[in-house]
């Protein structure tokens, strides 16, 4: 008879931070041995964006009025905090010599912090923007001098954020104040860019779906789909993509496609697909909206 081992003692865990926004919203720890997992929640506060500095392992996890700092220890350094009210923060990112780097929604805008309220540089689509979350943008990638962000859409919002069928993926140039070029058109709500293996990853969130872009082909490669509910949190690893599911936008938010779910059941949590064979699982987070998720180091 083979004995199993108690998930405590079993080694090769892998963890991971994830964040979850609005009813149940908070931030938790994922602890995975094979497929079997453990979830501890490490705050009850709406958390969106995060991010870990792999200089100082301090972990910056944003919400929606400004950036919680925890230690690499995940112990809250609330001193550090940052306050941005109103911004409506949905991503983070961390520049190469430590410049946060802040997707604030409401503003319609990207900014760069040297430190709590000094502001560096920012950027937004359009120079004659009008204040307001015009264009939603959600998620940013730095990858050397170059910024990505995805955003629903590339021209200013004249009509419900839920009702847009044109999201895409901007690029420019770190530091400067408006304008660049798209990247990838025809979205339908892209989320949570990620570079890995030389391609771009993201969610389209309203298809319940992860996308590859392979340079330098335009089109992209489905590489996760059927997912149930709404698709955002992102995550690659060399065994796995994960993603994210919420319940309330699938809930919530009036279906644009014939083929798009609209499920009462759906359960919030995030996805482990495998990178070769094998069967995809999901672990049950009990929030409504995940929001980000990010490895932790072994």
């Amino acid at each position: 008879m083979t004995s199993v081992l108690p998930f405590s003692l079993r080694r090769n865990k892998q963890r991971y931070l994830v964040s979850c926004s609005n009813q149940g919203g908070g931030l938790f720890l994922v602890i995975i041995a094979g497929r079997d997992s453990r979830v501890i929640q490490l705050l009850n506060r709406p958390t969106t964006g995060l991010v870990i500095s792999p200089a100082t392992g301090k972990v910056y996890a944003a919400h929606f009025n400004g950036v919680r700092l925890f230690n690499s220890e995940l112990r809250r350094l609330p001193d550090e905090d940052y306050v941005l009210e109103r911004a409506y923060i949905h991503d983070v990112k961390l520049t190469s010599d430590e410049l946060l780097v802040v997707v604030e929604t409401a503003r319609d805008r990207v900014a760069a912090y040297v430190a709590r309220g000094e502001e560096s540089w920012s950027w937004s689509p359009r120079p004659e923007t009008k204040a307001g979350d015009r264009h939603h943008i959600n998620s940013v990638l730095l990858s050397g001098d170059r910024m990505l962000s995805s955003m629903f859409a590339p021209e200013p919002l004249d009509k419900a954020l839920g009702e847009r069928l044109t999201g895409a993926v901007m690029e420019t140039r770190t530091g400067e104040s408006s304008g660049g070029r798209i990247l990838h058109a025809g979205l339908l709500h892209p989320h949570s860019l990620i570079e890995r293996d030389g391609a771009l990853w993201l969610c389209e969130s309203r298809r319940n779906r992860v996308l590859r872009y392979d340079p330098p082909t335009a089109e992209p490669v489905v590489v996760a789909e059927d997912i149930p509910g709404y698709t955002r949190g992102l995550c690659i690893t060399d065994d796995w993509v994960i993603v994210g599911q919420s319940r309330s936008d699938a809930h919530f938010i009036k279906p644009l496609l014939d083929s798009e779910p609209n499920r009462q059941d759906v359960q919030c949590g995030i996805w482990f697909f495998p990178r070769g064979k094998g069967k995809r699982f999901f672990v049950e987070l009990p929030a409504q909206e995940v929001y980000d998720i990010v490895p932790l180091p072994s």
